[in-house]
C-alpha cells in the first residue's frame, strides 16, 4: 500500500510537470537578420534591415513596441518600419523591415554603429522581450580630405565636379510610331467633333436636339416655342438662310439627303404654324418628344449623306 502511494504521487508529479511544461511558449527566436552590405554607403543613403522572428502560433507581436519613425541621432533616421505575419505550421513566422537613412558625412572611412531596438511579443499574460542587436557599417566619404585647388581663387569650388554633359536620345526608330500615333489621335478626334462624342457637335440638327433636351427641363409655358424656335434656327443654319414653308421644295433639290423625309418637314411646318397662332392640342411632353425624333432623324440623314461623300 505504501508503494501504491508513491507510485501514485509520482504520476501525479510527472502530469502536473508535463501540464506545465504544455503551458510554456516557444521562445522568440531571432531566425535570420538581413542588412545588406555593411560598407560603401555614402550620404543619404537609405539602409534596410530585415529581421525574421519565429514564434509559436499563439504569441503575437505588440505593433506598439514597434519603433517609430524620425531622428535616431544627428545623423541617423528611422524612414518607415514594415511589418507583417506568416502562420508555418505549428510557428508564426514575423517579418519586420526598418529603413533607416544616413546623414553623416565623413572626411575619410568611418565606421558607424546602428543601435539595437527591442520588440515586445505576448502571450497570454506574458511580455517576452526580444532583442534586434546592433549593426556596424562603413561609410566613405564623397569628397577628398583636401581639394586638387587648394591655393587657387575659388577655393569654396574647389569640391565641386563639373556638370555631366546631356546626351540627346536617338529617336529615329520611334518616329514612324510616333507618327502613326499623332493620326490615330487626330483621326479619333475629328472622329468624335463629328459625332458629338466630345458634347460637340457640327450638326445643327444635333445641336438642336440637344439644346430642346435641356430646355424640357425647364417645364415653363415658353418651353414649347423655344424647342420650335431652336428647330427652325437649325434649318435656317443648314440652309445658309432663312428658311420658310414655300421654299421646302427648293431646300430638299438642294439637299436631297432629306428628300425622303420631305413629308416630315412639311408636317413640321404645319405644326410649327400651329403652335403660333396658339392652336396646339398636344401636351408639352408630346411635343418635345416628337421634335427631338424629329431632329435625330435629320442629324441621322446629315451623317450619312457626310458619309458617303
Amino acid at each position: 500500500q505504501l508503494m501504491f502511494k508513491q507510485v501514485l504521487l509520482l504520476m501525479l508529479t510527472c502530469g502536473f510537470l508535463n501540464a506545465g511544461y504544455a503551458a510554456e511558449p516557444v521562445q522568440p527566436r531571432l531566425s535570420k537578420v538581413d542588412s545588406g552590405r555593411h560598407f560603401g554607403i555614402v550620404t543619404g543613403d537609405i539602409i534596410e534591415q530585415r529581421f525574421h522572428i519565429v514564434t509559436d502560433r499563439d504569441t503575437a507581436l505588440s505593433q506598439s513596441s514597434l519603433p517609430t519613425p524620425g531622428a535616431i541621432n544627428y545623423w541617423l533616421d528611422l524612414v518607415n518600419v514594415d511589418y507583417r505575419q506568416v502562420n508555418q505550421g505549428k510557428h508564426r513566422e514575423h517579418l519586420v523591415t526598418i529603413r533607416y537613412q544616413t546623414f553623416y558625412a565623413p572626411l575619410d572611412v568611418r565606421r558607424l554603429t546602428i543601435p539595437p531596438q527591442e520588440l515586445m511579443f505576448l502571450y497570454q499574460d506574458r511580455v517576452i522581450p526580444v532583442s534586434l542587436p546592433t549593426w556596424d557599417f562603413y561609410m566613405s566619404p564623397i569628397k577628398e580630405i583636401a581639394p586638387r585647388a587648394v591655393g587657387a581663387s575659388a577655393t569654396e569650388t574647389a569640391f565641386m565636379q563639373p556638370d555631366i554633359i546631356p546626351h540627346t536620345i536617338d529617336t529615329r526608330d520611334k518616329s514612324t510610331i510616333t507618327w502613326l500615333s499623332v493620326l490615330l489621335v487626330t483621326c479619333l478626334t475629328l472622329f468624335g467633333l463629328n459625332n458629338g462624342i466630345f458634347g460637340i457637335s457640327y450638326s445643327p440638327f444635333a445641336n438642336a436636339r440637344r439644346r430642346i433636351k435641356k430646355l424640357a427641363r425647364d417645364n415653363n409655358p415658353q418651353t414649347i416655342l423655344s424647342a420650335y424656335r431652336e428647330v427652325h434656327l437649325a434649318f435656317n443654319r443648314y440652309a445658309g438662310q432663312a428658311l420658310f414653308s414655300h421654299q421646302i421644295g427648293d431646300f430638299l433639290n438642294n439637299h436631297p439627303e432629306f428628300m425622303r423625309l420631305g413629308n416630315a418637314i412639311d408636317e413640321f411646318y404645319k405644326k410649327s404654324e400651329k403652335i403660333l397662332f396658339a392652336e396646339q392640342t398636344d401636351a408639352q411632353q408630346q411635343q418635345i418628344d416628337y421634335l427631338q425624333h424629329f431632329c435625330k432623324l435629320l442629324a441621322k440623314a446629315e451623317h450619312l449623306a457626310k458619309k458617303s461623300r
